[in-house]
């Protein structure tokens, strides 16, 4: 069983606190704070994390509500593996298994190659054959494809 995740706060809320542009800044100063400065600090772990209301968030789901409006999916993966990279572009729903498997592996998600592009082709091995399953934007749809596969 999972433990279910700390609600966020409002969109709005969001909004009057912080402004995203690529990283995530403080609106206002205060004290502690300087308005247009990066929020947060760089937990042991190596995420980003911010305090709203006095509550500790993660960036990456901070920003994902943010820009989209809607509470983040239970799991979010860095594309690129970098966990401060917390650009939406960089950001995808993956599940809980697939996360796991791409953290332990290192690497891409099965069946996936990166291109020189940008993009990302799928291939699958089957009866000792190499089948080209296609070009995609995002690895998890390359992935998606190799499932199909089997």
């Amino acid at each position: 069983m999972t433990t279910p995740r700390k609600q966020l706060p409002s969109q709005e809320r969001l909004s009057e606190a912080l402004y995203y542009d690529g990283e995530l800044r403080w609106v206002h100063t205060n004290r502690t704070k300087k308005a247009g400065a990066v929020a947060g600090s760089v937990s042991k772990q190596g995420y980003r994390r911010v305090v709203v209301d006095g509550q500790i968030y993660f960036a990456h789901r901070l920003v994902w509500k943010l820009v989209k409006g809607q509470e983040p999916p239970e799991t979010i993966d860095h594309i690129n593996g970098n966990k401060l990279d917390n650009r939406i572009e960089n950001l995808q729903e993956l599940s809980c298994r697939l996360n796991l498997l791409k953290a332990r592996s290192g690497k891409l998600l099965p069946g996936v190659q990166r291109l020189a592009s940008g993009k990302y082709s799928a291939r699958a091995t089957i009866n000792c054959k190499t089948r080209h399953l296609g070009v995609y934007d995002t690895e998890l749809e390359a992935h998606q494809a190799y499932v199909k596969a089997f």
